[in-house]
């Protein structure tokens, strides 16, 4: 078993995140979920501002000037931790979002993680998430930097999840043969074992070269690839939402 203490959770949106009514919502269900309360939610780090309801939570993390970029760090009373970006359009990156599970006597409430990720995907529609191991996300970092996401995805693990975008790209009969998740949006997730502290590596490894191997990353292949030949551009991907949404 691997030695571990954290499984992350993270998901990547070009959205708005400046929706009150879904934080609020999305904060809900992690308490909920968690039998947790947010107790700190702050733009500076350490957090030291005290989160009051989750609605007045909501309004702070909507509460800035749309044309700049924001980090949002929050801590639970279980001490799960959640970090959010919501990117100003001149950064040219997706909107983040990150949550960070500690392990209880090395053991995790996958449960629970599980129906945060569902609820991260449904509220927050992101193009793309995922959730593992935090040293199987980390491992997936770039020697020439961080992630570009309009020319690769970070990788599998052991919960990711598509937009309908994402899931008409790769191929849903790809998508198919691993049992996914359907979404009423029409995006998909596969869970690729019961418990990511007992999957192999090579799972993980056997999932990217089934969709593609181009569009993940080998962090230890520094060649270059072109933005939008292995994986969508961000004007292809607001193009498909506005599409959907008409």
């Amino acid at each position: 078993m691997p030695k571990t203490n954290e499984i992350w959770i993270s998901a990547f949106s070009l959205n708005s995140w400046l929706n009150a009514k879904s934080w609020s919502c999305f904060l809900s269900t992690c308490q909920d979920a968690m039998k947790a309360t947010l107790v700190r939610l702050d733009v500076n780090d350490p957090v030291r501002r005290k989160a009051e309801s989750v609605e007045d939570s909501a309004r702070y993390i909507c509460s800035l000037d749309p044309g700049s970029s924001r980090w949002v760090f929050g801590t639970f009373s279980n001490r799960s931790l959640m970090e959010i970006v919501i990117a100003s359009p001149q950064m040219g990156t997706p909107n983040a979002l990150t949550m960070t599970f500690p392990s209880k006597k090395g053991e995790f409430d996958l449960e629970t993680i599980s129906l945060i990720f569902e609820a991260a995907n449904t509220i927050l529609d992101p193009f793309y998430s995922l959730c593992d191991l935090q040293e199987r996300i980390t491992e997936k970092k770039k020697l020439t930097g961080a992630i570009d996401f309009e020319c690769e995805l970070a990788g599998m693990f052991w919960l990711t999840y598509f937009n309908r975008s994402y899931r008409d790209f790769v191929g849903y009969e790809k998508i198919a043969l691993l049992s996914p998740k359907d979404y009423s949006s029409g995006g998909v997730s596969v869970r690729l074992g019961a418990d990511p502290t007992q999957l192999d590596v090579s799972t993980r490894r056997d999932a990217e070269y089934r969709f593609g191997k181009e569009l993940f990353v080998d962090p230890q292949d520094e060649s270059f690839k072109r933005r939008g030949a292995h994986a969508l551009r961000f004007d292809q991907l607001r193009r498909e939402m506005t599409n959907t949404e008409t």
